[in-house]
């Protein structure tokens, strides 16, 4: 007598064959168990689909994506493009988390629909703008692909920290995605300069990355990101610059240092390469904020903590206002 067996079948966790065959990357069991009829859209214990699990396998996603899509058209079985899992997310929300750009185009093209929030409030384009890493690649893609399949994106929905992706991309320095945002209709009307604690995350030097680089890097991408909202109409109201000297105290950008002369000097070496960046730009509200700051606390810097009295270095003092003056002399040649 013959038997028919349950290719949806679940374990303990939830997952079915195909999830297995998936997760290990079995190209020609994926295959197997489409064409012998096989649920797609069967969802584990975390509510993964199939789909949602194709995204981890880094070797071969894109082997089992395009077999995984031609073959559910062939057995004219419906993807559940938008399942969400326990947390919310749907395959495009993990795409753009793990940095799988190869599912975003197939998924967009097929119906998935881009502004769905998971349970902390964000949509695709708030992950994208979160996580940083080639953020201007990715939100580039995302609109040009959204744009050929006529379909809008929400750009100023608050996530349950009541950010805007605009705001996640301030934030984070990456002007260029920010450039993109306000283009693609980004409403600077309700926006809300990030506070300090916003800047977190992704505050790490490059592991090839020495300190003073790191802090120069950092001020040069501050002063990128308010040209960009600048350049859109936006402007620097005195609680924001309070906001932006903030960040630049909290994180040692302008820290004290009880080391030697030579340190000192290189902070203001730091601070003349600010300054010329800054003047060539001619900007005035980038002037009025950071040229007074740096300046200001590259000479507190150089006060000597060891010393019972902490007086003002003079010669340290006289060093670095040196450098700010040859810096503009040679800005304004």
């Amino acid at each position: 007598m013959e038997q028919t067996i349950d290719l949806d079948t679940r374990d303990n966790l939830g997952n079915s064959a195909l999830h297995y065959a998936i997760h290990y990357g079995n190209v020609d069991m994926v295959e197997f168990l489409l064409l012998k009829g096989a649920n797609p859209n069967v969802a584990n214990n975390d509510g993964m689909t199939p789909l949602h699990i194709i995204r981890a396998k880094r070797a071969v996603r894109v082997h089992l994506l395009m077999k995984f899509l031609r073959i559910s058209d062939h057995m004219q079985q419906t993807l559940q493009l938008d399942a969400q899992d326990k947390m919310g997310n749907t395959p495009l929300h993990l795409a753009v988390r793990d940095g799988c750009f190869v599912m975003i185009e197939p998924l967009l093209r097929r119906g998935a629909n881009p502004n769905l929030t998971n349970q902390e409030g964000m949509t695709p384009l708030h992950i994208i703008c979160k996580k940083g890493t080639d953020a201007h690649i990715y939100v580039m893609h995302f609109f040009r692909v959204c744009d050929s399949v006529y379909q809008a994106i929400h750009v100023d929905v608050r996530d349950k920290f009541e950010r805007t992706p605009l705001e996640w991309a301030v934030a984070n320095r990456l002007h260029l995605v920010v450039d993109i945002l306000l283009d693609n209709g980004s409403n600077l009307r309700n926006f809300i300069f990030p506070f300090p604690r916003h800047y977190d995350e992704h505050l790490k030097p490059k592991p090839d990355e020495n300190f003073n680089s790191f802090r120069l890097r950092l001020i040069k991408d501050a002063l990128a990101v308010v040209k960009s909202l600048e350049k859109k109409g936006w402007k620097l109201q005195e609680h924001d610059k309070l906001k932006v000297m903030s960040i630049i105290e909290r994180y040692g950008l302008m820290k004290k240092s009880s080391e030697k002369f030579e340190e000192a000097r290189r902070d203001a070496q730091v601070a003349q390469t600010c300054y010329v960046w800054i003047l060539s730009r001619r900007s005035s509200t980038h002037i009025h904020v950071f040229y007074i700051y740096i300046r200001r606390a590259r000479a507190k810097q150089c006060m000597d903590p060891l010393s019972e009295k902490k007086k003002f270095n003079e010669k340290k003092i006289q060093t670095i206002n040196q450098a700010l003056a040859e810096s503009m002399r040679r800005a304004r040649a």
